[in-house]
């Protein structure tokens, strides 16, 4: 059975066991209203429990009306229906479903009271919902989750809440931009610190509302994003928590990894350290994505084959660039947070890699009736450490109209690396014209220093409000390439050329951005906005080449036409003044940019002419949208060339490929046109997105490649004809959810994108179009946390034609399975496997390996509360994974192969310890 029948029915089966027909259950219905004005309430909570033990079995908002409509009802069991609603007294029924299986309860009427909803309920009785204005609170004891689970795991039960594969969470369709710990910034706006280190156990109510900070939703008049308030239960003001683990299997196998945390009150601490050569981040990627709050600002995730690394904040924390990589780090996260609106941070972390790479690589170029083939081996060997160290500080007045953001980081980076490369480059069905082999060495000494100050006011008129923002970045990078390579060259005479080379370079960057923002309001149904920023970019350069003569050891014969200093610096001013008038339901939003930059490129070598470039142009954006509906868009961008491609001085690090750039080039243009929708449906718990963009690029910069008679490349940055970009996307997901029973959600989408792309060889330029049609599966179950099952399937076909004579169209199409399985179906013991499948077709081609790799895992959990877990391991079971990949590029072809760890054993004992106190210093156990 091939990867496409497997999915579909592997999705058609889950489908239809979750919602096969269940007996013994019921309806019930009803109306809730103010019982002195006979009004409905709005979102009043309904809830149901067992009478027997107070367990909820299940809940409901009311609707506009009132009304609600509560389904899976037990029969023939005694029940009690529990009213509540913020401002009223409780209203409290007993009732008993028959066969019937709908009991309708009529219309139930709340008193209205000056007590809180708090004082007025008891315990047992507090709904799994509660609306209060605009707030909305979840009562998290009412979700059960696992002994060891996590807040992300409560989260995971929680209706409204999503939370994908990453980590990211939105709620009802918005995303989420901050997590506060009893109302304090606690984790400085890294939710995922919170989500993923903070045990569901001490949580006691979950409340969710608006970010009336939210910038985009401000200035664009989009949805606000949610922020997430947890209240933690009472007493808890001092708690330790972690995890420690070792492994060891087969293949010399191994790994050491532990992080524990500290929280007292204000202060949070974090200490980790890990060292593996399984290539993957410490513990795993849900564990890690933020364990001790070191997602700071960005998490990156790479996973190629069986390479897994995990970066936060720039911050490696296992795995590697290379297929074989043996890692190790360490560090600390301090927080602190003195009151609601002041919050501190500072982290420490250093890292090691020690890795090589096997890779070889085939790309067939097709130029008229001849195709060049190049034939590359790579054995590459990598040795990386790295420091980080970063502070900040987020402090908000007590009114809420004045906030100021600290941020400051600097990164030590001393990386060596050395290739053995082997290059075979000959004309298919004709005889080999060159052969190469040599050795490549770079060090790398970087040192990388970056801040940024935003400081947010608002004035005294009401909903206007200053933004200043200054950002900082210098960048220096001591480099060295030695190339010692030999060519063998078969035409149209064989001669040898050895090249003893060494290249040194000093790039320095330095970044200087700053802007001021303003949001405003003068009329009801204008608002006006202003956004002014400067940006210097000043980068310098030494590039020293030498060769070493026949006669030495050293390298000291200057090669001056490949040295230089070169300095390059821009300096970009924006204004954009934008006006949004409110047209009924919709919104207008224009906005004018006056872009004024300039160039200047400097050269040492007076082989090369020193160039300047002025720019002064008026970009144009407008939006049309209803806030939460369709948004219509467009958008004009300027995009200066980048220094590489400006720098004229040949790039002969490997002289079989060598790259120069062009201080002519022009800056890029690019103008976007946009409809995106999004509708979520909170009734039917159903989201709907679609969007249409289309992309022109005018100038836009590319490598035009030239093969020589003698088989080399020179490759050369150009501005090349206009670039075309069509996209449009359509999804839907859908969840179904039953508290304490199951969790379910499906999802569908599908894709379509069309790209003319330029491209130059051997001087000729031509176009190449790009048709690609993708649908996306998704499936996610989870049944009390003993079953769990989670499913991704997609298709991608893909066409490519070209514009020129000689290069025929390639049709291709890729198939990607995701699937995990979990079971607990005994107490102590679990099954885990993961399964991904990847199979690459292309028309008129040799087909390339079908990547299987499978998963299967057994855990058995021991001591207290399951704080011990022994787990085995089966790393790709069927030693059937691989690294293959091919893609076109332009008119060519490229196939690459690197080495795979292969099947391995693996045994693992991890502890998680977790002691929590109150005020007295005495335990509290949960």
């Amino acid at each position: 059975m091939g990867i496409k029948a497997f999915s579909v029915c592997l999705f058609i089966l889950i489908f239809c066991q979750t919602y096969a027909q269940q007996p013994n259950i019921g309806v019930i219905s009803g109306v809730v209203k103010d019982s002195a004005t006979k009004k409905g309430l709005s979102l009043a909570t309904v809830s149901v429990f067992k009478l027997t033990d107070s367990s909820i079995v299940s809940f409901k908002l009311c609707d506009d009306k009132g009304g609600f409509e509560i389904r899976n009802i037990p029969i023939n069991q005694p029940l009690k229906i529990v009213t509540t609603f913020e401002g009223y007294e409780v209203d409290r029924r007993e009732v008993r479903l028959t066969a019937s299986a709908n009991y309708s309860i009529g219309t139930i009427l709340l008193k209205p009271t000056s007590k809180s909803l708090d004082e007025v309920i008891v315990k047992s009785e507090r709904p799994p919902i509660i609306v209060k204005k605009d707030t909305i609170e979840f009562n998290a004891t009412a979700f059960k989750t696992l002994p060891n689970a996590l807040v992300e795991d409560l989260f995971k039960k929680l209706p409204g809440m999503q939370v994908d594969r990453d980590g990211n969470i939105t709620y009802n369709g918005r995303p989420v931009s901050r997590i506060y710990v009893d109302g304090k910034s606690f984790f400085n706006d890294n939710y995922k610190a919170a989500t993923q280190i903070l045990p569901s156990a001490i949580v006691a109510n979950v409340q969710v509302y608006d970010d009336k900070e939210d910038g985009n939703a401000i200035s664009q008049g989009n949805e606000y994003n949610k922020i997430i308030n947890l209240k933690l239960k009472q007493h808890v003001k001092k708690s330790t928590f972690g995890k420690v683990s070792t492994s060891g299997g087969t293949d010399n196998r191994y790994e050491l990894a532990g992080a524990v945390n500290f929280l007292r009150d204000t202060v949070q601490i974090t200490l980790i350290g890990y060292k593996n050569n399984l290539n993957r981040g410490v513990f795993n990627s849900s564990e890690m994505r933020s364990l001790g709050a070191f997602n700071r600002s960005q998490y990156k995730m790479s996973v190629n084959g069986d390479r897994n690394s995990y970066t936060f904040n720039n911050i490696s924390f296992g795995g590697g660039a290379t297929a074989e990589t043996e890692s190790a780090g360490g560090g600390i996260n301090f927080n602190h947070a003195p009151t609601k609106n002041t919050s501190f941070y500072a982290q420490y972390f250093v890292s090691n890699e020690d890795g090589y790479t096997n890779e070889n690589t085939k790309t067939l170029f097709y130029n008229n009736d001849t195709i060049n083939e190049y034939k590359i081996t790579n054995q590459y060997a990598l040795i990386k450490t790295n420091h980080t160290v970063n502070i900040g500080a987020r402090l908000k007045s007590k009114s809420g109209n004045h906030s100021l953001s600290v941020y400051v980081g600097n990164q030590w980076t001393d990386q060596h690396s050395s290739t053995f490369n082997e290059t075979l480059n000959s004309k298919v069905m004709n005889d080999t014209i060159l052969k190469s082999n040599g050795l490549f060495n770079q060090i790398n000494k970087l040192n990388n220093y970056n801040h940024s100050i935003v400081y947010f006011t608002k004035l005294k008129k009401q909903n206007q409000s200053i933004q200043l923002s200054h950002r900082y970045d210098n960048s220096k990078n001591n480099s060295s390439f030695l190339t010692e390579i030999d060519n063998l060259n078969l035409i149209t005479t064989p001669s040898n050329t050895f090249i003893r080379q060494l290249r040194l370079l000093n790039p320095k960057i330095e970044n200087n951005y700053n802007a001021i923002t303003y949001f405003g309001s003068d009329l009801k149904k204008i608002t006006l906005n202003f956004l002014g920023s400067y940006n210097i970019i000043d980068e310098q350069n030494n590039i020293l080449s030498y060769l070493q003569p026949v006669s030495s050891n050293n390298y000291d014969s200057i090669i001056t036409n490949l040295s230089s200093e070169i300095n390059i610096k821009n300096s970009i001013l924006e204004l954009a003044p934008n006006i949004s008038i409110k047209i009924n339901k919709f919104v207008l939003s224009l906005r004018a940019t006056l872009f004024n930059a300039q160039q200047n490129v400097i050269l040492s070598n007076k082989n090369f002419n020193n160039y300047q470039n002025k720019y002064t142009s008026h970009l144009f954006a407008f939006s049309f949208y209803k806030r939460g509906g369709v948004r219509i868009t467009f958008d004009q961008k300027i995009s200066l060339p980048l220094s590489r491609d400006l720098n004229p001085i040949l790039d002969n690090t490997n002289p079989l490929f060598v790259f120069s750039g062009d201080v002519k080039l022009r800056a890029e243009k690019a103008n976007t046109f946009s409809i995106f929708y999004n509708k979520f449906n909170v009734k039917q718990q159903i989201n709907l997105n679609t969007s249409l963009y289309y992309i022109l690029t005018e100038n836009p910069v590319i490598q035009a490649v030239n093969i020589l008679n003698d088989g080399k490349q020179e490759i050369k940055s150009i501005n090349a004809s206009n670039r075309q970009s069509f996209n449009l996307n359509a999804g839907i997901t859908k969840g179904f959810q039953k508290i304490n029973r199951y969790n379910h959600s499906v999802s569908f989408n599908l894709s379509y994108q069309n790209m003319v792309t330029p491209t130059v060889f051997n001087e000729t330029e031509f176009s190449q179009k790009v048709n690609v049609f993708k649908t996306t599966v998704g499936n996610s179950f989870n049944w009390q946390d003993k079953f769990s099952f989670y499913y991704s399937y997609s298709y991608t076909a893909n066409v490519n034609r070209f514009t020129n004579n000689f290069t025929a169209d390639v049709l291709s199409n890729v198939q990607n399975l995701d699937v995990e399985v979990t079971a607990r179906l005994f107490k102590k013991v679990s099954f885990n496997t993961t399964l991904l499948a990847n199979k690459i077709v292309y028309e008129n081609l040799p087909a390339l390996p079908i990547n299987l790799f499978i998963n299967p895992s057994i855990s058995v959990y021991c001591l207290k509360e399951d704080k011990g877990e022994i787990k085995f391991i089966v790393r790709d079971l069927l030693n059937r994974n691989n690294n293959f990949s091919r893609n076109v590029i332009g008119n060519n072809i490229t196939e690459t192969n690197t080495n795979v760890l292969g099947r391995y054993f693996l045994m693992t004992f991890s502890y998680n310890f977790k002691t929590f106190k109150n005020d007295q210093n005495n335990k509290v156990n949960w």
